[in-house]
């Protein structure tokens, strides 16, 4: 059976049935209507005052009856719950008095089962079984009756104990004397509802007067209830409201509640600051997406609209004010399962994504300025051994991705192996802290299999406590075009000194040929002067031609020194490649070493050409040269000649190790060179290129691996008529005119002078250029011609030219020199060049060819 008691709390005044107070208004606080019903939730017991929803509720009605229609279903469903051992209890408000109704579980002890009974009796089991404490005080103070449920609340062991006991007893001093003054008030016939404390225990309690028939009240009718938990709930849950509403007001984060709709209902302090206002009124009903920057209010609708099917919102958003927001929303469900509100928390953002963004440009600003240094970036832990890299550092290894990882092992294994131990030791030395930083330049080997020269730079930058290394920073960058260009220019550098000493070992040659050429001229005229008056005498003159043929022979060697030395002019006249080969025979058997054997296969059909031929001397002493050294075992070195096409070739071959394409290709190029760095200068084939073009001819290189190599060039051959007549013999002219020989090699000097007065020319000489320009200018209008040589003291041949010139413009020059045309710069190309040594004959030749070109000019 279920048992319960319903009384008003008071929002409002109502009019009851029973006693009136003395100012005439209705007593709120006793009970108007106690009532018991059965397991079915039928009434078998009801007593009271009434309700005045009620109306005529009588017993065996259903317990619903006793509440307003719409909360007889949360009736039926309380006392359902209190049938099934559960007690419970609701509120109803009705005419604006709030009613509260309560339901208890019955202690039945019987069989479970009542019958109807007496109106009386069943009183008297109602207020038995009550869960309140049901009591009634006499005018002594004292309990006259109690029920079971007070004598439990008093701690006694059953009614007798309680009867005659003051009802003041135990009760906290503190509330004694609010209490005997309620009491008072009772007796006087005012109700009363109140708290007291007693034993550590809070007591809600009422008291109401029960007058007799004369209208006196002898005994008051009380009800008390222990409320201490629910007092101490209640204390709780005000200081956990108050944490609640301090937690919100002083949260330095935004806190606020929006509805259905996306307005704003509430916000704490700090949101409001945010917002900039101070009065919440000022933005409850304000959209929430006002609040949003046009830009991500589209984004922000879309995740409030999740949150109100129930899941909650994390986003980020930018202000309408330009600051940034970081905002959770976690949707609030009601009684029905649905959203009703949203709950939301945010925070102020702007430094952290300034900080972020600051960070991302400096870390964009780093990657390109790597980026622009070629540089890629590395960490080693030395824990874990695991090196990562950045993308730069993944392309310069030759791998794919945006960054690589890698053990140590793992890069060694791909680093020269004689750059291993290197590397290895520095980054050792570094480890243990016994340099500053770990630098080191290697080869490796990339995942394409190409070896590339890297430059790192490192330093450990974390260490444990014990000192040992846990991670260290480093850059690579690939420096192997760095590498080849330092490499190319060692090469050039050696090349340049080879060449220097090449040029010096040239000027050295150049100067004996130069000493040699004076001596020469000297031996060579006497001789041919001996030789004409041996042959006049008619005297035997083999000794003296063989010593002329000495001479001649001596004479071709300085010419090859001058082109050795390439300080020989090109003079080019008609020339015979196979005299050229066969003369050059011997001295190439000489600088060919007993292992290489010379075959020469020259045409006899093989037409002249328009050739300086030291020039073409200088060609073959280069190519041998060249093949000489492209067979260091045995070898067969042939130089062949043939005409073709009007052209007459010339081809140089050998069977040595031949040429890979790659050097072919590059062989005629300054420099180049395979030869070790003091072996060569790589000007050789260079210059041999340039002499067959300034010949007008063409050259071609043919080459390969075990092949050997085939050098043939082609020059222009002479057609008939172009070659010129040789100019009437010396002994058929008479010399005519005045000379002035400049020369200071005395002896040279002297034979011209001597081979000119034989000739039957007036001679006047000098041995400087002083002396020759003050000559010149006493007898200026008498000399027909000068001759004058290069190198003199005091004042050279191209000086002492210039200020002949200046006194007469149309004199006519003859430039002796047995060094080369440089020494006149561009006033050879005006004038006659005569190149030591020469004969007698030779001079008295030139000097009659010089004269009758200027006596033919009009």
């Amino acid at each position: 059976m279920g048992e319960g008691a319903l009384w008003a709390r008071g929002e409002a005044r109502a009019r009851r049935a029973g006693p009136a107070s003395e100012d005439g208004s209705v007593d709120e606080t006793r009970p108007a209507a106690i009532w018991l019903c059965d397991g079915r939730g039928t009434l078998v017991l009801l007593t009271g005052a009434g309700v005045p929803w009620s109306g005529a509720v009588e017993v065996g009605a259903a317990v619903e009856a006793l509440v307003p229609g719409p909360s007889r279903p949360r009736m039926s469903s309380t006392v359902r719950a209190a049938l099934d051992g559960t007690p419970g209890g609701f509120e109803v408000v009705h005419g604006g008095v709030r009613w509260v109704v309560r339901v208890e579980p019955s202690r039945d002890g019987a069989s479970g089962t009542i019958t109807r009974a007496p109106e009386s009796d069943l009183h008297r089991e109602m207020v038995e079984r009550a869960p309140l404490c049901v009591h009634r005080i006499g005018r002594d103070g004292a309990f006259a009756s109690i029920n079971q449920a007070g004598v439990e609340m008093l701690g006694l062991a059953d009614a007798s104990e309680a009867l005659g006991r003051s009802y003041l007893q135990g009760v906290d001093e503190a509330d004694l004397p609010r209490l005997r003054e309620l009491m008072d008030r009772a007796f006087a016939g005012h109700g009363s509802h109140f708290e007291l404390r007693a034993g550590g225990r809070v007591f809600e309690s009422c008291f109401v007067p029960l007058p007799d028939a004369d209208g006196q009240v002898e005994s008051i009718f009380g009800l008390s209830q222990d409320v201490t938990e629910r007092k101490r709930t209640e204390i709780e849950l005000g200081r956990s409201e108050e944490r609640y509403r301090l937690l919100v007001e002083r949260s330095p984060y935004c806190i606020h509640q929006i509805d259905q709709r996306g307005c704003l209902t509430s916000m704490n302090a700090a949101g409001l600051r945010m917002m900039g206002v101070e009065d919440e009124a000022e933005v409850r009903g304000m959209p929430y997406l006002d609040s949003v920057c046009a830009r991500d209010q589209p984004r922000i609708a879309q995740l409030l609209a999740a949150a109100y099917d129930g899941v909650p919102s994390q986003f980020e958003f930018e202000a309408a004010n330009g600051q940034s927001f970081a905002s959770t929303f976690v949707p609030v469900v009601d009684d029905d399962g649905g959203v009703s509100k949203l709950i939301g928390l945010t925070h102020d953002v702007t430094l952290r994504t300034e900080s972020a963004k600051a960070l991302a440009d400096s870390e964009h600003r780093l990657a390109m300025t790597l980026r622009a240094a070629d540089l890629g970036l590395w960490v080693w832990d030395t824990v874990a051994d695991v090196m990562s890299g950045s993308r730069r550092t993944a392309e310069i290894l030759g791998e794919a991705g945006d960054e690589i990882q890698m053990s140590q092992a793992e890069l060694m294994s791909r680093i020269h192996p004689e750059d291993r131990d290197a590397v290895t030791a520095r980054a050792r030395a570094h480890l243990a802290g016994e340099t500053d930083q770990f630098e080191s330049e290697y080869r490796l080997r990339t995942k394409d299999g190409e070896w590339r020269w890297l430059r790192d730079r490192g330093r450990v930058m974390e260490r444990d406590e014990a000192g040992e290394p846990v991670r260290m920073f480093g850059i690579t960058q690939d420096v192997t075009e760095r590498v080849r260009a330092e490499a190319k220019q060692q090469e050039l550098h050696a090349q340049l000194v080879q060449a220097q000493k090449m040029e010096s070992v040239g000027q050295l040659a150049g100067g004996i040929a130069h000493d040699f050429n004076n001596l020469l001229t000297v031996i060579l005229g006497n001789l041919e002067m001996a030789l004409e008056d041996v042959q006049e005498a008619g005297l035997e003159t083999a000794d003296l031609e063989e010593t002329r043929a000495a001479a001649e022979r001596a004479s071709s060697l300085t010419r090859r020194l001058l082109t050795f030395s390439r300080q020989r002019s090109l003079e080019k006249s008609a020339t015979d490649l196979n005299a050229i080969v066969e003369g050059l025979g011997g001295m190439l058997e000489r600088v060919l070493p007993d292992s290489i054997t010379l075959e020469l296969s020259l045409d006899p059909a093989l037409p002249p050409i328009d050739a300086d031929a030291g020039q073409i001397e200088q060609v073959l002493l280069n190519l041998s040269v060249n093949a000489r050294d492209a067979m260091p075992g045995d070898g067969t070195l042939r130089i062949e000649t043939r005409s073709r096409d009007g052209m007459a070739e010339l081809t140089v071959r050998d069977d040595g190790a031949g040429m890979s394409e790659e050097t072919r290709r590059r062989a005629l190029e300054p420099f180049f060179t395979t030869k070790e760095p003091q072996g060569g200068t790589g000007l050789g084939l260079a210059m041999v290129y340039g002499i067959v073009t300034q010949h007008g001819g063409e050259l071609l290189l043919d080459s390969a691996l075990g092949r050997g190599t085939r050098v043939v060039m082609c020059f222009p051959a002479l057609r008939e008529g172009s070659v010129q007549p040789p100019p009437p013999s010396s002994e058929e002219a008479l010399g005519r005119g005045t000379v002035l020989v400049i020369e200071d090699e005395s002896h040279v000097r002297k034979l011209v002078c001597r081979t000119l007065v034989r000739a039957g020319y007036e001679v006047l000489e000098a041995a400087d250029g002083v002396d020759g320009v003050a000559l010149f200018e006493a007898h200026a209008d008498e000399i027909d011609l000068v001759i004058v040589d290069a190198i003199m003291p005091r004042m050279d041949g191209r000086e002492a030219t210039k200020r002949i010139l200046a006194l007469r413009p149309d004199t006519r020059l003859l430039f002796s020199t047995g060094y080369h045309a440089g020494g006149f710069g561009d006033l050879v190309d005006q004038h006659r060049l005569l190149s030591k040594p020469y004969t007698p004959r030779v001079l008295l030749d030139t000097v009659t060819q010089v004269l009758d070109a200027a006596s033919a000019t009009p």
